[in-house]
């Protein structure tokens, strides 16, 4: 089943997002799901995107971790009710969930080909498009990002993004791309793909001839292998 794996694969979030949030300044209300087209200057392309807030979230005040979840016209709904449900026994501090999609499931089934690859395929590996990556990101950091911290109460030192099979390739490639990057908006990485063991990385960077001491922590997780294999099995 489906939502049993999303279950079984969520648990990694809670190393990256940590504890309970801290206050913020202004109470904002609203539903639990926003959605909004949005056009991408970068792309240029539309892309459909959803927005789970917790279900304290028009009351508290807090600030919360964000999570940007690719692939999300299959499983945002999914990996919403799943954080909501940790969230409401104890076992995952209150989170926003930002779901990256498309018009509709056959135009992401294409389209992340276009978006989540890097450099363009060969001719033989029969993808109509590709060698987006670099698009797609500035998308994410420069465009989205912007309007989500704006939109909502983020707390900016607890980013993370999600991405599974083709979309943990993109997640790989944002980490390694953001290692020369002056600055990046996406501090945590989490990918279960199966290019790659079980493993924590803790990388760190910092704008050419800054100070060490503006070292900016990020942390990158890869999940797969049998782990990985066993978590399909119950699926």
């Amino acid at each position: 089943m489906k939502g049993t794996f999303a279950y079984l694969i969520i648990s990694p979030f809670l190393i990256l997002i940590g504890c309970q949030s801290p206050k913020a300044d202004s109470v904002e209300k609203g539903s639990l799901i926003d959605s909004f087209k949005m056009t991408s200057v970068h792309v240029k392309d539309d892309f459909n995107i959803k927005v789970s807030l917790p279900e304290e979230y028009s009351t508290s005040g807090n600030i919360y971790p964000v999570i940007f979840l690719l692939d999300a016209n299959l499983y945002f709904d999914t990996f919403a009710q799943a954080l909501r449900d940790y969230a409401n026994v104890g076992l995952a501090p209150q989170t926003i969930l930002v779901g990256i999609g498309y018009k509709d499931i056959p135009t992401m089934d294409s389209l992340r080909q276009r978006d989540y690859t890097y450099p363009t395929a060969k001719v033989e590996y029969e993808m109509s498009t590709s060698g987006g990556a670099d698009q797609f990101l500035s998308f994410i950091e420069k465009e989205l990002y912007g309007r989500i911290s704006k939109s909502y109460r983020i707390d900016r030192t607890n980013v993370v993004l999600y991405g599974h099979s083709l979309g943990g390739y993109f997640t790989l490639y944002s980490f390694l791309k953001g290692s020369s990057a002056p600055v990046s908006k996406i501090i945590n990485l989490l990918l279960p793909v199966p290019l790659f063991i079980i493993t924590i990385i803790t990388y760190s960077l910092w704008p050419s001839g800054t100070k060490k001491s503006l070292l900016i922590p990020r942390k990158f997780i890869s999940l797969m292998g049998e782990l990985k294999t066993q978590m399909t099995q119950l699926a």
